[in-house]
């Protein structure tokens, strides 16, 4: 058996998001930074968790590290966790052109923080 050598990125390469619609009107290119997901935070903070209940919209920003990371922020600037999902290098690039992105809680149970990531 072989297999493939070491090297190269630690993340992967942008993937195709998931589009919404409404942003193709009039035959023109869907944006790609329309992104919408739903996903877990991963490295929770629990005394920032005890802040936040469902409905709550936190503030991504990229930390390019390293690690790059992208941060889930209360609006005071606590950070609740990190988003580690799929759309990771595509949401990164996105903010690097200038767009931003928010992410609604949708659920808590335990220590586990459902978002939903958007467009802000």
């Amino acid at each position: 058996m072989s297999g493939g050598g070491g090297g190269g990125e630690w993340r992967p390469d942008p993937i195709q998001p998931r589009i919404k619609s409404d942003g193709d009107q009039g035959g023109g290119q869907p944006d790609v930074c329309n992104i919408s997901e739903v996903t877990n935070l991963n490295s929770v903070n629990p005394k920032a968790l005890t802040t936040i209940g469902v409905g709550t919209v936190l503030q991504i920003r990229y930390a390019p590290g390293p690690p790059m990371r992208l941060l889930a922020e209360t609006g005071q600037g606590a950070t609740v966790g990190s988003i580690t999902s799929p759309s990771m290098p595509q949401l990164i690039q996105c903010i690097q052109a200038g767009r931003s992105y928010v992410a609604e809680v949708q659920a808590l149970r335990g220590g586990i923080c459902r978002v939903e990531v958007r467009l802000a």
